[in-house]
């Protein structure tokens, strides 16, 4: 049983909303057809995901990433498509990573990457 069976997912129930601390190997349970995750940067880091198995097909990933005065690199791990790159950090931007689940590939491909330059 997934984490979905014991919650409403979105449409019809909340899009799942995380803001972890840092952490050089960041690691994000999915299980929504909305995750909003936002995090603050300050050294390099890799996303990893474990997606959960009923993950449907099209379930949406935003990931925000704040860079601070020094601008970090984060690359995409587990559970995103292997021809996904991360984003090169530069100081103060905000990055917004926005990727799509392939029940297919079992993966999320990203769609696009905004940045918002020198936000601070």
């Amino acid at each position: 049983m997934g984490a979905q069976d014991q919650n409403i997912k979105y449409p019809f129930g909340a899009a799942t909303r995380l803001a972890p601390s840092f952490a050089a190997n960041l690691h994000l349970a999915i299980w929504n057809n909305l995750t909003l995750v936002v995090v603050a940067v300050t050294a390099a880091m890799q996303i990893d995901l474990t997606i959960d198995p009923e993950t449907e097909d099209g379930a949406e990933l935003v990931i925000r990433v704040e860079q601070d005065a020094t601008g970090r690199a984060v690359t995409l791990g587990d559970g995103f498509a292997a021809n996904d790159l991360g984003i090169t950090g530069v100081a103060n931007d905000i990055d917004t990573i926005t990727a799509k689940y392939n029940a297919t590939t079992g993966l999320f491909e990203v769609v696009s990457i905004t940045k918002v330059v020198d936000a601070a």
